[in-house]
Parts: structure tokens; C-alpha cells; sequence
């Protein structure tokens, strides 16, 4: 099976890592890829494990000209991990990952819930109880506040993914205490359509 981390965390490709023969990661950060790289040898994964650092997001011609090599089109399965809150553009976002997919390849995202914080979505801050504006930590890289599973059935549909399934995770996770305390992730999954 030929499988997509768009979040490389190594995490992600221990637990999947049975199941699978490749998993390419993708992500912003040099440092995590490197990170992610050194620990994937160091643990002794498949060397076709690894990581490479990009945006599909991007306009520039380099990166575009690096996405474009076929080791970069028809997964299987490609999964999203805490990382859809920081896309502005989540729609497009959902539509270069589903064009990566094989037919009847799956996209999953695991990412928060809706927070309830009343999220401005300009990745600044959260307007916080009486329409006080608060900073969270991190918040000049957030673009969303979490989801819920009819935002998420939307990108998935507007999109033409099929077969869509929404579940909330089992605990909750602890943050930090301007974010609640606790918030609770959520894994959503849709296939992309075969065609008869």
C-alpha cells in the first residue's frame, strides 16, 4: 500500500507501519522533516519511509515542480494529523489531497473539534466570553478553531469524495488552559470515487 502523511509525525507511521510498503511525509517545517527523517532510520522503519519538506498548497514553481513526480500521485491512503486547522484554505486543501488519491483511495483527517471558542479565523486569536478578543498560544499559525462533522461532510462533498464517516475520538486531549484544558480530536475519512 502506498501511503501519504501530510504531518509527518513518526507517531503516525509506527502505528500504520505494518500495514503498509510506503509512506512519503510532507510538511512545512524543515526541521520536522529532518526530525522525522532521523528518527525513521534511527527506529529502523522502512527506508521507504521518509519525509520531504513542501506545500501543495504553494504557487511557486519549485515546489510545484517537486509535486509533480509521479511518487507523489495515486495513494492508497493519505492521512492529514493535526494539521487542517492550520490551512487557510481548507477547501482547495481537501481537493489537491483528493487528486493524489488512487480511485477508491481514502483521505483521512484527524484533526480538533470545534472548540466553541467563537474563532475568528484569521489565525490572530479567539474571541474569547463578551466579545473579549484573547490570544491562544500559537494562534498567529491557526486559520480555524476545529471542525464539526457537517463542515467536514461539506469539504469532503464539494470536493466529490464518497463514502464519507465522521467519528470523535474516545478521550479527550489535555491543552493548554486558554484552549479549556481538554479538547477532543475527531477522524473523519471519505474514498475517492471509482470510476465504472
Amino acid at each position: 500500500m502506498h501511503t501519504l502523511e501530510v504531518a509527518a509525525l513518526l507517531s503516525n507511521t509506527k502505528a500504520i507501519s505494518p500495514f503498509i510498503t510506503q509512506a512519503i511525509g510532507i510538511d512545512l517545517s524543515a526541521k520536522m522533516i529532518s526530525a522525522y527523517n532521523t528518527l525513521s532510520q534511527e527506529n529502523l522503519l522502512s527506508e521507504n519511509m521518509s519525509a520531504t519538506q513542501g506545500d501543495l498548497l504553494s504557487p511557486s514553481s519549485s515546489t510545484t515542480d517537486l509535486f509533480q513526480d509521479s511518487k507523489f500521485f495515486n495513494f492508497d491512503i493519505i492521512i492529514m494529523s493535526m494539521a487542517l486547522h492550520h490551512v487557510s484554505d481548507t477547501q482547495l486543501m481537501i481537493e489537491k489531497l483528493h487528486e493524489r488519491l488512487s480511485e477508491g483511495g481514502v483521505l483521512v483527517i484527524v484533526d480538533w473539534l470545534t472548540m466553541g471558542l467563537g474563532g475568528t479565523g484569521d489565525g490572530h486569536g479567539h474571541q474569547g466570553g463578551h466579545g473579549q478578543e484573547k490570544k491562544l498560544p500559537g494562534s498567529h499559525t491557526v486559520a480555524h478553531f476545529g471542525f464539526n462533522m457537517d463542515e467536514m461532510k461539506e469539504l469532503y462533498e464539494k470536493a466529490g469524495i464518497v463514502d464519507i464517516g465522521f467519528m470523535e475520538g474516545i478521550e479527550k486531549s489535555k491543552v493548554p488552559a486558554e484552549m479549556g484544558g481538554e479538547q477532543q480530536v475527531f477522524i473523519a475519512k471519505a474514498r475517492k470515487a471509482v470510476r465504472n
